[in-house]
């Protein structure tokens, strides 16, 4: 079964039931616990990774295909540090295999083999929702993908990244693969 989304009418993202399973008794990560959650799509078909080492303020980025993306992309590129980084492609050079970024380029250096993604739109934070119980799943976050969110068409493939901060050094990523369903 693949999961789906539909085109133009809002589609709710959740995740239930967010436990700290280390705790002793185990806790619900939840707002007052210091938790926090949100989510990005990205288009699918435009991922690549670094294919050299890259420097801080670096406007020119060698990649493995420069094929499926387009002048005013917004990449999401994965820094060394961590952290990431969103910058406007201005640029392309597909048989140089090279992505120009917006000034002041990269924010720290960026390794050999690095993700690049293009994101849709921006984050989008999911509230906390039900009554946190242990053991019981009709509680967590929701967030909602708009019928009006940039950049989605039907028919893509998207990938959506829920990123659970259950604060206390907690962190969940959670990917999901959807396809955009026309249907109604």
């Amino acid at each position: 079964m693949s999961v789906r989304i539909k085109y133009k009418s809002d589609n709710f993202i959740e995740l239930n039931g967010t436990v700290d399973e280390g705790a002793i008794p185990r806790t619900a990560i939840t707002v007052a616990s210091g938790g926090s959650c949100l989510f990005r799509l990205f288009d699918d078909r435009k991922d690549t990774r670094l294919s050299a080492d890259e420097a801080s303020g670096q406007t020119i980025l060698s990649v493995d295909n420069a094929r499926n993306f387009e002048v005013d992309d917004e990449l999401y590129i994965e820094l060394d540090s961590g952290s990431y980084d969103t910058l406007a492609v201005t640029e392309l050079d597909v048989e140089a295999k090279t992505i120009t970024v917006e000034a002041p380029g990269l924010a720290t250096l960026a390794s050999k083999s690095a993700r690049l993604s293009v994101l849709l739109g921006s984050s989008v934070n999911m509230p906390e929702y039900g009554t946190p119980i242990v053991g019981k799943f009709d509680w967590g976050w929701r967030g909602v993908v708009t019928d009006t969110h940039v950049g989605l068409r039907v028919g893509m493939k998207l990938r959506i990244e829920i990123e659970l901060d259950g604060g206390a050094n907690l962190q969940l990523r959670e990917i999901l693969s959807v396809f955009v369903d026309g249907g109604t």
